[in-house]
């Protein structure tokens, strides 16, 4: 199934079933998906910046290399997204569950991930400069080469203080 970004601006359309929907190039910009389901969806080369995503599931969706800059993703479901080298800059992640996702090389800068699950999910060589992992679940997640610049930690520290977060 292949979609448009018609219609996903009007918050009435929030909610719905888009698995499996590939929405390769569009333009979803401040669209509305607020509870939708968004499992193994095809969101290569989207524009998803201002987005709302709460409480949707994007469970095994491709996520790449987009730009998602201050999209909401509060209490969505990112289980095994794949969003290699994608734009999270400002958005707002917290309270997700991202369990196994692969975000290496993303870019959060300035991102809220505190109380996110992101336990064995990879950000390896991401940016998180200036990114709120406060009370982040990061048991077995790689932080390989991720870029810590005034990061809050997830034990409540600063990076510039705590090299690395301790991670």
């Amino acid at each position: 199934r292949v979609a448009s970004a018609n219609g996903f601006r009007d918050p009435s359309n929030a909610g719905g079933s888009f698995d499996g929907v590939a929405f390769g190039g569009a333009d979803l910009r401040r669209a509305d998906f607020r509870g939708a389901s968004l499992v193994e969806a095809g969101l290569e080369f989207v524009v998803l910046d201002g987005a709302d995503f709460g409480s949707a599931d994007l469970s095994y969706a491709t996520v790449l290399p987009n730009s998602a800059r201050y999209a909401n993703f509060t209490r969505a479901i990112l289980l095994r997204v794949t969003g290699n080298g994608a734009n999270f800059d400002g958005a707002i992640l917290g309270v997700s569950r991202a369990q196994g996702a692969n975000f290496t090389g993303a870019s959060f800068v300035g991102a809220y991930l505190a109380d996110a699950d992101l336990r064995g999910a990879s950000l390896a060589f991401a940016n998180l400069t200036d990114a709120n992992l406060t009370g982040a679940k990061v048991a077995d997640t790689s932080f390989v080469g991720a870029i810590w610049s005034n990061t809050i930690c997830p034990d409540g520290t600063n990076s510039n203080a705590n090299p690395n977060c301790g991670l």
